[in-house]
């Protein structure tokens, strides 16, 4: 074989300059493209998942009721129990990170301040801080419409399952965060909102909507009728819907 077919057959090809800054190009713009899909179906992912966590969480109040005369969880019990120990000391969730949100944006969201050790007891505060509030206005506690807006809380109150009337359409659980703290869940919410604390949490679907579980155990995300930062303290007009009956166990039209 001569050197000139030698050295032919042995040649290298390769990309020149232009054909690599085009490839490149092309990949650039389909991260470009891609890449707010990808975070949008994330924060899908994470918004179903919280969901799921949610129907969980009423799962396990469900049988608490079972065991309870058909009574709701209490906000806390006479002794300071809060309601998520309560649950998870009974036996009715497998883990504290049960009340964990998996769709927290801007929180901690392995959130240590939840109890994390195998032995908290019911009166752990840090149970206060759970990413997800049960209904004080009627459902687990009760605050007496007469005196508003100091209303009086009665927090072991919490009513009967089969005294609501249309449960379908009353919350039992949602969202929350600390108005004063927004790496922070809280533990109850009432039907309207304070700048001191408990507060709907506006999370998922882009920060317009809340998760949100009835008390017939469906759960589902609520889009709000007003845009509002998530993280303000002054949400002093919020409703889940425009009559601000849903946190009501009697009137519901």
């Amino acid at each position: 074989m001569s050197r000139e077919a030698n050295h032919k057959t042995s040649g290298r090809y390769g990309f020149t300059l232009i054909e690599l800054l085009v490839v490149i190009s092309i990949i650039s713009l389909l991260i470009a493209i891609l890449l707010p899909a990808l975070a949008a179906a994330r924060d899908s992912a994470r918004s179903v998942k919280c969901l799921v966590m949610q129907k969980q969480i009423g799962v396990a109040i469900n049988s608490y009721s079972a065991e309870s005369k058909d009574f709701v969880i209490p906000v806390q019990s006479p002794e300071t129990k809060y309601w998520a120990g309560i649950l998870w000391e009974g036996n009715y969730v497998a883990t504290p990170k049960a009340f964990t949100c998996p769709g927290t944006i801007g929180f901690d969201l392995d959130h240590q301040a939840i109890p994390t050790s195998t032995t908290p007891t019911a009166k752990n505060s840090n149970w206060r801080s759970v990413h997800y509030a049960v209904n004080a206005q009627h459902i687990s506690a009760n605050r007496l419409p007469s005196t508003y807006p100091t209303r009086t809380v009665s927090w072991s109150a919490a009513v009967q399952f089969s005294s609501i009337i249309e449960p379908s359409k009353t919350i039992m659980l949602v969202d929350s965060r600390h108005a004063t703290t927004a790496t922070s869940g809280w533990y109850y919410v009432y039907s309207y909102p304070t700048s001191g604390g408990h507060l709907p949490a506006i999370r998922h679907n882009q920060n317009n909507a809340i998760n949100t579980l009835f008390a017939d155990l469906h759960a589902s995300a609520i889009v709000t009728k007003e845009q509002a930062d998530p993280w303000s303290t002054g949400l002093t007009n919020f409703s889940l819907d425009k009559h601000d009956n849903w946190w009501d166990v009697y009137a519901t039209e």
